[in-house]
């Protein structure tokens, strides 16, 4: 199952995109505040992420949410901070690595349809064929993602820290 987060923190843009759609009009004078982030479980066959397969547990429970008011341009900012852990496997040996960290992850949704998603601290990011990154990384600094209209597929990609790739890593 592929999603817009997977290739960005799998599943948090469903999340993200319904946090934003239930700010009431009335929250014009600040954010509207919420509990809990991106937290998933998938597994994807060998060739999404990499040459074997592998799951992706992502545990964001602790995770505040802050839905902004619509910008005076259409932008609507939902903001994820806290701390977010992944554990990570290879499903064909049984090989895990846990990731932890904290994060803050802003997901600007553009009125055209497309999102920019920035990130600043320890994420861990999944690409797959036809999106502007390629593989399974941990991410250690600041990523900028742009998401296209069909709110899946990063059409670009930017990333500045340190990263370590996953696929390399469960590999054994």
């Amino acid at each position: 199952m592929r999603t817009a987060m997977h290739r960005l923190v799998a599943a948090g843009a469903g999340a993200l995109l319904l946090l934003a759609s239930v700010t009431p009009p009335a929250a014009a004078a600040g954010p509207a505040h919420g509990t809990g982030g991106i937290s998933f479980d998938y597994s994807f066959p060998a060739g999404d992420l990499c040459p074997f397969a592998v799951r992706w547990d992502e545990d964001g429970s602790r995770m505040q949410a802050l839905t902004f008011p619509a910008r005076p341009n259409g932008d609507q900012v939902t903001r994820y901070a806290g701390p977010q852990w992944s554990t990570v496997t290879n499903l064909d040996t049984g090989v895990s690595m846990v990731v932890g960290g904290g994060l803050r992850l802003d997901w600007v949704s553009h009125p055209d349809g497309t999102a920019d998603v920035w990130v600043d601290g320890t994420v861990v990011a999944g690409y797959f064929p036809g999106d502007a990154a390629t593989g399974f990384w941990v991410f250690h600094g600041r990523l900028h993602d742009t998401v296209g209209t069909d709110g899946w597929t990063t059409t670009a990609h930017e990333f500045t820290g340190g990263a370590v790739d996953l696929c390399a890593a469960l590999a054994g």
